[in-house]
């Protein structure tokens, strides 16, 4: 089984105020074995970064000058439209995203490459458990338990460039592209599951959930009440995902979705706030209360949860506030 000839790799690095972690991700990204330097490009779309990782993003060309490197800035619209312009200005047979305070191994892309044992495959993805599925098995194998973000697979372009990533959500829209990805491609065998983990996510302290709360974590649950509407979709329409076990799941994740804004409003509950941030606690507020009380009316739910989870949907199901002050007490105290 060869590599096929005359291919190449466009590296997609969406870039956000990350300072001088770029280096070590082009660093991890240009030191690939098993291929030419000459078969991948890399594209850094800055996405409305302030002066100094900007300046990063442009003497990045210069320090690595023997790469096919190229800078883009734009003002900052999300990830997920500097994903989508990094797309549209992919010249690559494939394409594959890294994020730009992550690190992959030096051998990622000669591994992903020979997953591409035929031309009917269209994506390769490193997860826990190897093998050739469909879409729709991806969705219910890997998805559902974990595989949610477009780092860490290589991408057929021609594919990638009919799909793109939903504007407006700052949580989720991973999960969401893949979803689109996978539910494409159906029915067929065309995704390529290794068992090996070569990406290293770098688990930021100031992460899009690492902070404190605002009103744009409700898209950590909106985005999988997006995902089942589109899962029931495809059961009306065309007949698949029938399986109960597959909604159970979903509630399960939703339930855990939801407790983990929980868990943000609880950290804020006791603090300060104008008008304007009770407005949008408040709102945070009913819309968890609302989503738990629904998830939960599935059958088979609570069951499924662990026993951590158990004790905080019971406490938060009894009252928020009780929730707010125990949690927000354990968090704030330790």
């Amino acid at each position: 089984m060869g590599v096929l000839n005359n291919m190449k790799i466009s590296v997609i690095i969406p870039v956000y105020n990350t300072g001088e972690k770029l280096y070590e991700c082009l660093d991890s990204v240009v030191h690939q074995t098993g291929i030419d330097i000459k078969d991948f490009e890399i594209i850094i779309i800055d996405d409305g970064s302030k002066a100094e990782t900007a300046g990063i993003c442009d003497r990045a060309v210069k320090k690595y000058s023997d790469i096919d490197i190229k800078v883009y800035h734009q003002d900052n619209k999300g990830v997920s439209e500097a994903r989508n312009a990094g797309i549209a200005k992919a010249g690559g047979k494939y394409i594959t995203f890294v994020d730009a305070d992550d690190t992959i191994d030096n051998d990622a892309f000669h591994y992903m490459l020979y997953g591409f044992t035929n031309d009917e495959i269209k994506m390769v993805s490193m997860a826990d458990k190897s093998g050739i599925v469909t879409g729709y098995d991806y969705v219910r194998c890997y998805l559902l338990y974990g595989d949610t973000h477009v780092w860490g697979k290589l991408y057929k372009t021609e594919f990638l460039k009919e799909h793109s990533f939903q504007k407006g959500l700052t949580i989720g829209e991973d999960m969401l592209f893949l979803l689109d990805l996978a539910c494409d491609i159906g029915d067929e065998k065309a995704i390529v599951v290794l068992d090996k983990q070569k990406y290293r996510y770098f688990d930021n302290a100031e992460g899009a959930m690492k902070k404190a709360f605002k009103i744009s974590y409700l898209d950590q649950i909106e985005c999988w009440d997006k995902a089942e509407e589109k899962i029931k979709d495809l059961r009306r329409e065309k007949g698949v995902f029938t399986d109960e076990q597959i909604y159970t799941r979903l509630a399960v994740i939703k339930t855990m979705a939801i407790m983990l804004v929980a868990g943000k409003l609880a950290i804020v509950s006791g603090s300060k706030m104008s008008a304007f941030q009770r407005e949008d606690f408040d709102k945070a507020v009913e819309k968890t209360t609302n989503s738990l009380k629904k998830v939960l009316s599935i059958k088979g739910t609570f069951k499924r949860l662990d026993m951590g989870y158990k004790v905080k949907v019971l406490i938060y199901r009894i009252s928020p506030n009780i929730y707010f002050r125990l949690y927000g007490s354990w968090k704030n105290g330790r």
